[in-house]
């Protein structure tokens, strides 16, 4: 009986290829590619091994044009850009997927959980250096908030996204500003915190850093 844990992935490509790579030990034993074309066989595939089985002893067939499992999982994640990883045997990442992911895997995946994460305006400029005279801080604030609910929601489909500030306020972020993420059983989560709902909470906090490091929520002053 063999008590290794098999490591699953399934990766999107860049161009909506999907690809299912299954490790014992550290080393690819299963690939299979082109789920895009076939969407049922792919959930088929993650399901079988979500419930325990093994390609390999469960006499999985790979494509025909894949001899060495290992060096075809090489090939695609050898390169820094081109492909994520969507999903494997902890769980499944929704702000990562492309369209073909998308319909493997469905949409509204955070139903029933519920995000707040907030700043103070003030910060939002600190790191700058520059005069805040050029810039209109509570529009830029309104801006930012906004950016970081729609990315939040389109990385946490189904989740209900709340992102409040405080105008004219700096320092130390307070508690009811600081990301807490709550599972549909009520249970709270911070970044840290052990579990689905603490990774959660991380990635809250990720996706807003994107946000405010696109610089793209800046307001200026209009020139007088």
């Amino acid at each position: 009986m063999n008590d290794v844990k098999l490591r699953w992935q399934v990766i999107e490509d860049n161009g909506g290829g999907l690809h299912l790579a299954v490790l014992e030990d550290g080393r690819c034993i299963y690939y299979g590619h082109g789920y895009e074309h076939n969407e049922d066989g792919l959930r088929a595939d993650v399901q079988a091994l979500r419930e325990g089985q093994h390609p390999i002893r469960d006499g999985w067939g790979m494509p025909v044009d894949v001899d060495d499992p290992q060096a075809a999982y090489d090939n695609i994640t050898r390169y820094e850009y081109g492909w994520a990883v969507v999903a494997d045997d902890e769980g499944i990442y929704y702000d990562r997927m492309g369209a073909a992911a998308q319909r493997v895997f469905g949409t509204g995946a955070y139903d029933g959980w519920k995000i707040r994460t907030g700043f103070l305006a003030g910060n939002l400029f600190a790191e700058s250096g520059d005069d805040l005279g050029v810039y209109d801080v509570d529009a830029s604030a309104a801006r930012y908030a906004e950016m970081c609910r729609e990315a939040l929601e389109s990385s946490f489909p189904g989740a209900e996204v709340e992102v409040p500030y405080e105008r004219r306020a700096s320092g130390a972020t307070p508690i009811p500003l600081q990301t807490l993420v709550t599972d549909h059983e009520g249970v709270h989560y911070r970044p840290g915190d052990y579990g689905r709902g603490g990774r959660i909470a991380e990635r809250v906090e990720e996706v807003c850093g994107e946000v405010w490091e696109s610089w793209e929520w800046v307001v200026y002053e209009d020139a007088r």
